[in-house]
């Protein structure tokens, strides 16, 4: 069975990708439904910071960060980040 019996003939056309899939199980076809869903929501995003989908309310509060303890992240066992690609050379303690 071919995904195109799914959908109206109007709304798939013969030279279209969607000719060449074939939907074995249910499973597949909604995931099938999912991938296209969000392609398609991804054209109308003006770009990747596009918040227009949420709450204004929600995106106008400000961000409260958690604080860092300066005394805990000094006493931190640096050597267990030996071999990352940044390590803070003033952190590193020499044994």
């Amino acid at each position: 069975m071919y995904c195109r019996s799914f959908f109206p003939v109007n709304l798939v056309p013969s030279n279209c990708l969607f000719n060449s899939v074939q939907i074995d199980s249910l499973s597949s076809f909604l995931y099938f439904v999912f991938c296209l869903f969000f392609f398609f929501f991804s054209l109308w995003q003006k770009s990747r910071r596009d918040v227009a989908n949420f709450d204004k309310e929600f995106t106008k509060m400000v961000v409260e960060l958690t604080p860092t303890d300066k005394l805990f992240i000094m006493n931190l066992d640096q050597n267990e980040f030996q071999g990352f690609s940044y390590t803070n050379p003033e952190f590193i303690i020499q044994v």
